[in-house]
């Protein structure tokens, strides 16, 4: 976390300044070596972590004079003009680097002396076979790797003749009396942590080399949060295994992450309840993952270690009446946040945290309850809005009216979502009235009852419109059942499920968290306390 404090530490002096500008100062995290094959063809990488990729990558360009560079499948790979750079700034395990390829793979600058070696690395990330990538491997991580001022990792079956450099003659002559047993083990870790007292804790695990993971009893784990949960469980992707976490709200206004094993990951304190659904989105546009969500009063995107991302919080001038939701209009990744207010205004967002410039932020007849959707049709963008009178507002990119609906969504009980269409008059609002009859409008004023309020409530066959993830994706879609069955009803965009509960209720989601192939099912307990076990077939 203080990077001119650690160079200077490990290199015994202060570093130049600039080179510690170029290949240090933008570094948080970790920094450290990666081995792998044999010592005939063994590959080295440096691997530094940085908390803005693009700024790293800026840092180091900036010292290029008539680089070398290429493009390898996407990734810009550029030679380093300087010789032994990073044994100057990174100290003695950095000094066999003498004048580095580089390049920048989501939060990392990875650099190696071979050309071989970058290729693989990105063969690596982009084919999804990285360690990082690897469930086996992540979760090992997620349930063992913590925080430490030292780590040291190998995959003993994988890498144990990347280890013979390292090694005594004694050692050698151990690993090969015992070959089938290393061959055995999976990740080796090993963990130094200092205490303020100077001295360490000191962590080692080793795991089998199985080729499935092993489960509890029942698939089951479960973790107390401490207090007792108002909302989720909300499913989110992990950028790095691609495994699933799990976040929770509870009523201290407290969020908590929850890794795939059950490990609380982290915590921290909101300003209210969370409104709508978690959206997670890529605003350095470097594959890194972060997370945006809204309460009344504020707008938070946060990343994966819980930390607020420049420029967020976003204090709203006036307090937001639903979820917002965020668009990628032309899928560049240029994201605009969108939020509705207790004013019926429509407020528009970048992803620097700055109110979008010349977006006069438009009115609705009264204010929404719903976040604002978005339709593409014959190559032109609609955003629409319903108020909670059942006035549809739909408007253009840039807040000006593009078209004037004809429906009112009558006497609407629950709104389920919209039905685009070939033409934006044809496109509908599906809707359960006040009387529960299954309610469709079009934008042109045509009204049609999909389905009629059931007699028998009682009747676990009844007909109704409703929300329904039937693949177990983790993306809800909308259902009709009627006389007895079930159908989709394509291309429809729900509105986001209630995920608040009562102090005595509990939420349940199905997804596979932990990538092994089966079904898990993830039950917040308004108690405070979190569960997961295999579903039932």
């Amino acid at each position: 976390t203080d990077v001119k404090r650690f160079t200077a530490d490990v290199t015994g002096s202060d570093v130049d300044g600039s080179l510690f500008r170029a290949y240090a100062e933008w570094a948080h995290g970790a920094a450290g070596i990666a081995v792998a094959g044999s010592d005939s063809i063994s590959q080295h990488w440096a691997v530094i972590q940085a908390e803005d990729p693009l700024r790293a990558a800026a840092a180091i360009t900036a010292r290029c004079t008539g680089c070398d560079t290429l493009g390898y499948r996407g990734v810009r790979v550029t030679r380093s003009t300087d010789t032994s750079a990073l044994g100057s700034v990174w100290g003695a395990g950095f000094e066999d680097f003498e004048r580095p390829w580089w390049c920048v793979l989501n939060d990392k600058v990875i650099f190696s002396d071979q050309l071989g070696a970058m290729r693989a690395s990105i063969d690596a990330w982009t084919d999804g076979s990285s360690l990082a990538q690897d469930p086996k491997a992540a979760g090992f991580f997620q349930r063992y790797a913590s925080e430490a001022g030292f780590t040291w990792w190998c995959n003993a079956a994988e890498g144990l003749e990347a280890l013979r450099g390292d090694m005594k003659e004694r050692g050698v002559r151990a690993v090969d009396a015992r070959r089938e047993a290393w061959h055995q083990l999976g990740g080796c870790l090993l963990q130094l942590s200092p205490d303020d007292d100077g001295t360490f804790q000191i962590t080692g695990c080793l795991s089998s080399n199985s080729t499935s993971a092993p489960h509890s009893a029942g698939g089951l784990w479960s973790v107390s949060i401490g207090a007792p949960i108002t909302a989720g469980p909300f499913l989110l992707t992990d950028h790095l295994s691609r495994t699933k976490q799990i976040l929770v709200q509870d009523k201290k206004q407290r969020i908590t992450l929850i890794s795939c094993t059950g490990k609380s990951l982290w915590q921290r304190e909101l300003d209210g309840p969370i409104m709508g659904e978690l959206h997670q989105v890529d605003r350095f546009k470097n594959g890194k993952l972060q997370l945006l969500f809204n309460t009344a009063a504020h707008i938070y995107m946060i990343d994966r270690n819980g930390k607020d991302v420049s420029g967020f919080p976003i204090s709203l001038p006036e307090q937001a009446s639903a979820p917002l939701n965020v668009f990628d209009y032309d899928g560049k990744k240029e994201y605009r946040v969108l939020v509705p207010t207790v004013e019926a205004r429509l407020l528009n967002y970048g992803m620097d945290g700055k109110a979008v410039q010349g977006w006069d932020p438009p009115h609705t007849p009264a204010t929404c309850g719903v976040p604002v959707q978005h339709l593409r049709i014959g190559g032109k963008d609609y955003l629409v809005l319903v108020d909670h009178t059942g006035g549809v507002t739909v408007l253009d990119r840039r807040g000006e009216k593009r078209y004037a609906p004809k429906l009112e969504v009558v006497a609407a009980a629950r709104l389920i979502g919209l039905r685009p269409a070939l033409d934006i008059g044809t496109c509908s609002v599906l809707w359960v009235d006040s009387a529960g009859n299954g309610m469709c409008a079009s934008f042109s004023g045509a009204v049609d009852t999909l389905v009629h309020a059931p007699l028998e409530i009682a009747n676990s066959s009844i007909d109704h419109l409703g929300l329904s993830d039937p693949d177990k994706d983790d993306h809800e879609e909308v259902w009709l059942w009627k006389n007895g069955k079930a159908s989709s009803i394509p291309g429809a965009i729900p509105y986001p499920a209630d995920r608040s509960m009562r102090a005595s209720a509990s939420n349940s989601r199905q997804c596979d968290i932990n990538l092994d192939g089966a079904l898990e099912t993830v039950t917040a307990f308004g108690t405070g306390r979190v569960t997961v076990q295999r579903a039932e077939p």
